[in-house]
């Protein structure tokens, strides 16, 4: 029942601050290559080389939807990652996530990141760098990378 909540209240957050017809979304499934220390020591939160989620990415359309965003998703909780700001996301700086644990209980932090965005073919994309406090662990740090393709609008 608390990964149906997490989806759904994810697929609200990206939704919530742009026209329903007009958004734009790429998905596929995040790879973790590497982690720090820190990131094992959580233990309803571990994260550990070689994990897998699902990756969403929706990005910017100047003048249709102005919010980049970021939602991982994987059995047990959901992240939701937007720049603070007017920032970027292809780049680096500081992220303000959402979370929703593994009860389906939100909690709100901010932290560093350090990603490529990148645009390898109309429907395709690429996502790769470093979120740190990964899923709110202090000291965590996760290197991934993901191949996107376009979700068709229904």
């Amino acid at each position: 029942m608390s990964r149906i909540r997490s989806t759904l209240l994810v697929a609200l957050l990206l939704t919530a601050s742009s026209s329903a017809y007009a958004d734009e979304f790429y998905v596929g499934r995040q790879v973790v290559t590497s982690t720090t220390g820190a990131c094992a020591t959580t233990p309803l939160a571990i994260v550990q080389a070689g994990d897998t989620a699902n990756l969403v990415y929706r990005p910017a359309i100047a003048g249709v939807q102005t919010n980049e965003a970021l939602a991982i998703l994987n059995d047990f909780r959901a992240l939701y990652i937007a720049p603070s700001g007017t920032a970027s996301l292809n780049g680096s700086g500081v992220y303000k996530a959402t979370k929703i644990g593994n009860a389906g209980v939100l909690s709100f932090y901010s932290a560093d990141y350090a990603l490529s965005i990148k645009q390898i073919g109309p429907d395709i994309v690429t996502v790769s760098g470093t979120l740190a406090r990964a899923w709110d662990i202090e000291g965590c740090t996760i290197t991934f990378q993901a191949v996107l393709g376009l979700k068709p609008n229904a």
